[in-house]
């Protein structure tokens, strides 16, 4: 297996509030699966070679002021590492506005299918214990997001690092 660690992603991350409530159940579901914990976060963009710079982010979004209030829309789980199990959010709004901007104005050639949601843990463990956990988590229904984040990823989860920050 080849590991890809020299990626980066540009994370939407919740606020402190949500942030918290949020790393409590990734917290249970990475001791339960014995697996990488790992910060809050809806990937905005994923896949990128280049690290983008905080100037040109910052121009880029400016017209798009946090807070970002998403709706959350179920509980579900698949076969994809990156989706485990996790939180689907509403595919509309100003999310789709705000990544449409980030990957147009900055990362045209990047072939990321975005579908908003916030993963809860990374597992490759059966489909069907994916989907109990995921009938276990009740959540609420909308999450506030204040930062985007910068974040250098890869296939090793514990490697991942935090670049830069705005709000």
């Amino acid at each position: 297996m080849i590991v890809r660690q020299n990626r980066y992603s540009v994370w939407l991350v919740p606020s402190k509030a949500d942030y918290d409530y949020i790393r409590y159940f990734i917290t249970h579901l990475a001791d339960e699966t014995e697996t990488s914990l790992f910060a809050p976060h809806c990937t905005l963009l994923g896949g990128i070679t280049v690290c983008p710079e905080e100037d040109i982010l910052k121009e880029t979004i400016r017209t798009f002021p946090l807070p970002i209030t998403s709706q959350a829309t179920a509980i579900d789980y698949s076969n994809d590492i990156w989706k485990s199990v996790y939180i689907q959010l509403a595919a509309k709004g100003r999310i789709m506005e705000l990544q449409a901007e980030i990957h147009q104005g900055l990362f045209r050639q990047n072939s990321y299918i975005f579908n908003p949601h916030i993963s809860l843990v990374y597992t490759t463990e059966q489909i069907y214990k994916k989907a109990q956990r995921a009938r276990r988590i009740g959540i609420k229904s909308t999450f506030v997001f204040d930062r985007i984040a910068v974040m250098k990823t890869g296939d090793e989860i514990h490697r991942w690092e935090k670049i830069f920050e705005v709000n």
